[in-house]
């Protein structure tokens, strides 16, 4: 048997077929099958799979001459070595349910553009598996059923915006009974002047419908061609095991999704009931605007009078209140713990609720439009003010409990009663506002002081990890959550500020931003330019349309969020720039073995030094370390890399902006509700905050649209949300790994069964097969994924991984402990990212001491990754595990720890391959002579990892099986 590192002698039509499989599989940048085998594209052809996942190889005659290649070249294919790639990068990037229409595929891009809708329900969804989790089934999983409920509102804040716009601004304020009131209308919904206001309603009802449609149909195709095919794919595996990875039902949340998803539509169908049916029965009453009047009126919930004139509508409205609370009594209950794959009766309750609203829809837009009345209130629908003030409040609420998830079960109980104590206030100010607010008010500032109590880092002293180790000191829920939360109010806010300034023609800004329980509008609004009441020659101009002030105040509001943003992510740089400048870290260096390739001589071991002697297209690498501008250019990315890893910062400054923003617009609106216009001040704030939120977006939009090759719509973010499978929102992004891990785990299966060919054709007799999992940034997660999928003594002693610009410790580790955290991959855990030190994870003298154990040799616990590959804390038994990474990566971090270990190993950071040397970034690790060591020292340590014959034969057997 020849070696990884010897050349081919002889024919290789000869040659016993390779037992070793490199498998590589490409991360973020989704390289393509030639990128990965560093040949031309027409050397690679297709083994199998399809457009969205599949696996490439050399063609004979490339596979031919890469074998001829010398050792130490880049492109050199051992003898005993079938090279392969694994593409999955047009999942969670394309629709493949649609045609690609007109030039560079419209449609496609068209769809992409969508999915930026589902931008903040994948933020849930990562709120979910950031909270920690449980696979016991007898333990209370913590967080679930909030996150799920939290999911539930952003899908509803969705509609209510939608309502706003459809059925109160155009169906109810843009007509009276002369006709319309809104120039700005489209000549086709200036049709509805000859419909009576209950007909008008009724068809406008309909946009809200056709959003929540759409949120389904661009989440619908994914589960169909990701979740449905892999139901089972994995439920072979051994399910005593004790990790999330491991467990059987973890890429397979299929009946979970559709479900969910019943229900979600159920909940705004409810809602648009709700509105409907109380626009109604209530009809144009001033007495019953908002739910103060309402819940205060004798008359408004009398049953003859209103409710006794429209009894259909009555019973709807209350049927909707019904179906509604019990759709959120099913999404709390929905998998409360955690790994459960059986429903039970929750799926066919689920179904039973979506018809009822169904059934309620049509009923009272039947009704509406035979029975329903016929003149329309001028100062807008019940509801329309406090519904979404009381769906960002009850979410917000839950967001700040949720930074109590990662700590002890006392402290989550506590935090609830601070909410409800902070609650009272604006409850009081809405229901009563003749001077409650002074028994309110201390009830408020005592929950206040609860919630601090319950916010404050060392609360959690005792828990099992250590808050430094976790994602913003274990508030990663939170944080995932709030940002969820703004990114849906300010979406929503855009499109309704945006669609009444346009239908209310020339009236002044401020006509937006008066509550619709104010007075005349005519009286309220003057005409621009004028400071008394309008004419009525100015009246004809405009249509004084009345808006929420929900909508307006937190556009005003996100203002606060980026100037919160810039002052501390500013401070936080100067406090970084002035402790470089003046030497004020102390002692702060990177002792990570060979982190920075380049260095001195001394620091390099035998094969390394003899590596850079070799000369390549651009010279040998020791004469180009040694060249000032190169050594220039790598200080400079190093600073622009060690800066890009410190982003859980400045994440964390925004989530704190967008936190107080949506706190002071609840407090504006609830306090400041009977105010008929905001204050000269605010109306500049609105107008800015309208054009931050639309550049934004518009600038996503126009990135994803205009991009020529299909990519991931919001970058590397994108990716890390849909690697985790949808278990709080069911309309989110789709979870590419659902499909990806079960592909890549029967292909390590099928070679390890002596599978060879794409006709699966055996291999005979031969050495044992051996996989080597070659995986770049985020196709590590992938890869290590996989191997949690195969029973432990199946791996030892057969599967190696190597690793190169992986995220796993720092990202994953820190923000989902209990998926990729230190105790399942078996590494120390890692600390946050320092603010003044020149590299965010340096050490001391003091914080590794010189005869500290290195973390290759600490104890692994025995289902851990290290275990898994072989490694027992000892030097005789190191792990098949080596990962690659470089100091100029902004996005390549250590994966074991920030001391000397045995998995950790640096790369070169120049790249002499091509005939101009250049820096070498996050991309062409395997280019690297560091990539060739480390392959051949993943394989030594497979063979030294040769399990037991106790293991041998258990995993024959599970093989046979």
């Amino acid at each position: 048997m020849s070696t990884p590192g010897s050349a081919p002698s002889g024919d290789d039509r000869t040659s016993p077929a390779p037992h070793i499989l490199e498998l590589r599989i490409h991360g973020v940048a989704n390289t393509p099958p030639a990128g990965m085998l560093e040949v031309g594209a027409d050397e690679v052809q297709q083994l199998r799979g399809d457009t969205l996942g599949s696996f490439w190889g050399l063609t004979p005659k490339a596979s031919a001459r890469a074998r001829r290649l010398p050792r130490t070249h880049q492109d050199h294919v051992p003898a005993d070595v079938h090279r392969e790639a694994y593409s999955w990068g047009q999942m969670a990037r394309e629709s493949a349910a649609l045609p690609k229409v007109g030039t560079a595929g419209l449609t496609q891009r068209l769809s992409r553009a969508g999915w930026l809708l589902l931008l903040p329900l994948g933020l849930a969804n990562t709120a979910y598996w950031s909270r920690r989790l449980t696979t016991d089934v007898r333990t209370f999983a913590r967080g679930a059923g909030p996150i799920r409920v939290f999911g539930l509102g952003l899908t509803l804040l969705v509609v209510a915006s939608v309502l706003t716009v459809s059925v109160d601004l155009i169906a109810t304020q843009c007509f009276d009974d002369d006709g319309s009131r809104c120039s700005a209308l489209p000549s086709v919904l200036n049709s509805l002047e000859g419909f009576t206001w209950s007909q008008r309603l009724a068809v406008l009802s309909v946009l809200p419908l056709a959003v929540i449609l759409l949120l389904l149909w661009l989440s619908a195709g994914s589960r169909v061609r990701y979740e449905q095919p892999t139901s089972t794919a994995l439920h072979e595996t051994d399910s005593a095991q004790g990790w999330q990875l491991a467990q059987p039902g973890t890429w397979s949340r299929w009946g979970l999704t559709s479900a969910m998803a019943r229900l979600h539509f159920a909940g705004g169908l409810a809602l648009i009931v709700i509105t409907l049916a109380a626009a109604d029965v209530w009809g144009g009453s001033s007495t019953c605007r908002d739910l103060g009047r309402i819940l205060g009126t004798p008359e408004c919930l009398a049953l003859d009078g209103y409710v006794g004139a429209r009894p259909v509508s009555a019973f709807l409205f209350l049927l909707g209140l019904v179906v509604l609370a019990y759709t959120f009594r099913l999404v709390w209950g929905a998998q409360h713990r955690t790994m459960p794959t059986e429903l039970s009766g929750w799926r066919p309750r689920a179904t039973i609720v979506f018809a009822l609203a169904v059934g309620a829809y049509l009923v009272e837009v039947v009704t509406l439009w035979g029975w329903g009345r016929a003149q329309s209130p001028h100062d807008g629908l019940l509801g329309m003010a406090f519904v979404p003030a009381t769906l960002i409040a009850v979410l917000l609420a839950i967001a700040l409990v949720a930074t109590t998830w990662r700590a002890a079960a006392g402290w989550t109980w506590l935090a609830w009663a601070g909410v409800l104590l902070l609650a009272v206030y604006p409850v009081a100010a809405v229901l009563d506002r003749s001077g409650s607010e002074r028994y309110a008010g201390p009830l408020a500032i005592a929950g206040v002081v609860v919630l601090v109590v319950c916010l404050r880092p060392w609360r959690r002293r005792g828990t099992p990890e250590p808050r430094e180790s976790e994602g913003w000191r274990g508030a990663a829920p939170a944080v995932f959550l709030v940002l969820a939360l703004g990114a849906v109010v300010a979406l929503t806010s855009l499109v309704v500020v945006a669609a009444g300034d346009w239908l209310n023609g020339t009236a002044a800004a401020q006509c937006l931003a008066v509550d619709t329980a104010g007075g005349d509008a005519s009286e309220l609004c003057p005409a621009e330019g004028s400071a008394t009441p309008a004419t009525d020659a100015a009246a004809d101009d405009r249509a004084n349309l009345l808006l929420p002030p929900t909508y307006p105040i937190v556009a005003a509001s996100t203002v606060l969020a980026f100037v919160v943003t810039v002052v501390l992510g500013g401070a936080t740089a100067v406090w970084a720039w002035c402790a470089w400048r003046f030497g004020r870290y102390p002692g702060a260096r990177t002792v990570v073995t060979g982190a920075r390739t380049g260095l001195p001589e001394k620091e390099l071991d035998d094969a390394a030094r003899e590596d850079h002697e070799i000369v390549q297209p651009a010279g040998t690498l020791a004469e180009l370390f040694r060249r000032p501008e190169l050594d220039n250019a790598r200080a400079r990315t190093r600073q622009a890399a060690a800066a890009a890893k410190r982003a859980e910062l400045l994440l964390g400054c925004f989530a704190f902006g967008v936190l107080a923003a949506l706190v002071l617009a609840l407090w504006w609106v609830s306090v400041h509700e009977d105010v008929e216009t905001p204050p000269d001040w605010v109306t500049p704030l609105i107008s800015v905050g309208l054009w931050t939120i639309a550049l934004v977006w518009t600038a996503l939009v126009l990135r994803v649209v205009t991009q020529n090759a299909p990519g991931r719509p919001v970058g590397l973010v994108w990716d890390l949300m849909c690697f985790l499978p949808r278990s709080a929102h069911p309309f989110g992004p789709p979870c590419y790994a659902e499909r990806a891990v079960p592909e890549l785990a029967a292909r390590v299966r099928s070679w390890l069964d002596g599978d060879t060919g794409p006709d699966g054709a055996a291999r005979g007799q031969g050495p044992e097969p051996v996989v080597v999992l070659s995986a770049h940034s985020l196709g590590a997660v992938l890869a290590v994924a996989t191997i949690f999928t195969e029973p432990p003594e199946r791996v030892r002693g057969r599967v190696g991984l190597l690793t190169y610009g992986a995220q796993l410790r720092p990202f994953f580790g820190r923000f989902f402990p209990e998926l990729l955290g230190p105790d399942v991959l078996g590494t120390v855990p890692c600390p946050a990212p320092r603010i003044r030190w020149p590299e965010p994870w340096s050490l001391t003298d003091e914080e590794f001491p010189p005869e500290r154990v290195p973390a290759g040799q600490q104890a692994a616990r025995p289902e851990s990754l290290v275990a898994r590959l072989g490694g027992d804390g000892t030097r005789a038994h190191l792990p098949a595990w080596v990962s690659l990474w470089r100091s100029t990566d902004p996005l390549g971090m250590p994966v074991a720890s920030d001391g000397p270990n045995f998995v950790d190993r640096g790369a070169e950071e120049i790249d002499a391959t091509a005939f101009v040397a250049t820096v070498g970034t996050h991309g062409g690790y395997p280019r690297t002579p560091a990539y060739r060591r480390a392959f051949e020292e993943v394989l030594q340590r497979v063979r030294d990892a040769d399990p037991t014959p106790s293991d041998r034969a258990g995993g024959t057997a599970a093989r046979d099986a």
